[in-house]
């Protein structure tokens, strides 16, 4: 006696299914709330430079031309990784890509007055 097994879901089923649930996947993460990194910059490549590509403006701050924002936030991003890898002993150079990216956007007489503001204790930010 022979048995024959009949495929419960053809196979064009099975990729008709595959497309869609990828096609979903992609809307999902589209819609994600999560903070990305800027456009144009790749923070696992150690020679990426920081800084926006020429006509691209950064997906955190959608519809903003004033980096104003941006500088400041990737300041303080910086400085909480920093201060969270210290804590648990881990390696501060994973830190390195906000650094350059704040270094890129804020003037430097913004950065030393943060950082002496830091120093003293009267820095207004939630570090």
């Amino acid at each position: 006696m022979q048995v024959i097994l009949i495929d419960p879901i053809p196979l064009f089923l099975r990729f008709y299914f595959f497309i869609h649930e990828r096609e979903r996947e992609r809307q999902r993460e589209k819609q994600a709330p999560c903070r990305k990194p800027d456009v144009g910059l790749d923070p696992r490549t150690p020679v990426s430079r920081p800084g926006l590509k020429a006509g691209v403006k950064p997906v955190s701050h959608p519809g903003v031309q004033n980096q104003t924002r941006n500088c400041w936030q990737n300041y303080l991003d910086f400085h909480r990784c920093e201060k969270a890898m210290t804590a648990k002993g881990g390696d501060v150079s994973v830190c390195e890509w906000y650094r350059r990216v704040y270094k890129s956007l804020c003037p430097i007489s913004w950065v030393s007055a943060w950082d002496d503001r830091r120093a003293e204790g009267t820095f207004p930010g939630k570090i």
